[in-house]
């Protein structure tokens, strides 16, 4: 009898490894919530913030950092996300476990709303991929986890700057998250790799 109960405990104990090694590395995911109507103006003669309520275009909202084994994506959510100002640039900060500080911004404008990504920090063969929609009022960059250095864990600022260069082609608005100022260096909490 004690014979029949060690191998099922020995049988039980096998399957418990065999599906813990087979399952899935599942990605870890943080949401960071900002506050609506924290845009911040200035012109670029004075670098002096003053807050901007009403300018919607580019308010960040939400960030969903998603860090799995092979990739990482950043979702940036807006309250309005349009074509109304002249230009846009979407992006931010990455902060990582080895202490790299990589940036990436996606620009945007006449011409080419899709956007133009642009990258500073990362490896030259980083590949990278990107996606502005308008009609969702989101902005997507994903990469591989190699461009990161497959880092332990990641922290990430994000950053969106429209232009109002239709009233005055020396104003621009900013918006960051977490946080409500640029002035503040603040990322979202650890976001490790899984």
């Amino acid at each position: 009898m004690q014979r029949n109960l060690g191998r099922v405990l020995l049988a039980a104990l096998a399957v418990t490894l065999s599906i813990a090694i087979a399952a899935p590395a599942v990605a870890q995911s943080r949401v960071s919530v900002d506050a609506r109507r924290d845009v911040e103006g200035f012109t670029a003669d004075d670098f002096t913030l003053h807050s901007a309520p009403r300018q919607a275009n580019g308010d960040l909202t939400r960030m969903t950092v998603d860090y799995g084994m092979n990739r990482l994506r950043i979702v940036l959510h807006f309250r309005e996300l349009d074509h109304s100002d002249p230009r846009l640039a979407l992006g931010g900060t990455l902060k990582t476990s080895t202490g790299s500080r990589p940036e990436v911004v996606i620009q945007a404008g006449r011409g080419h709303w899709a956007g133009r990504l642009r990258r500073q920090g990362f490896e030259p063969g980083c590949v990278m991929r990107h996606h502005v929609d308008y009609r969702r009022d989101r902005a997507v960059i994903s990469m591989r986890a190699s461009c990161v250095d497959r880092a332990r864990w990641v922290k990430f600022q994000g950053a969106a700057v429209t232009t109002d260069h239709w009233r005055d082609s020396t104003y621009f608005y900013l918006d960051t998250a977490p946080g409500t100022s640029f002035m503040e260096e603040r990322f979202t909490a650890r976001v490790h790799r899984g």
